[in-house]
């Protein structure tokens, strides 16, 4: 996704106070990914994950 459109996307949400988080890959650690992106989105309203 261009990263113009992912802000179009999470802007309301920033707008509207939420917290968003992201989690960038870590190609060597793919538990450690999936460990990340169910903290993140235990604490966060909104989740990133980028795959590259």
């Amino acid at each position: 996704m261009p990263i113009a459109d992912l802000r179009a996307l999470l802007r309301p949400l920033k707008e509207a106070g939420k917290r968003i988080d992201f989690v960038p890959p870590w190609a060597s650690l793919p538990e450690g990914n999936e460990a990340l992106i169910r903290q993140s989105a235990a604490r966060c309203d909104a989740t990133v994950v980028s795959s590259s």
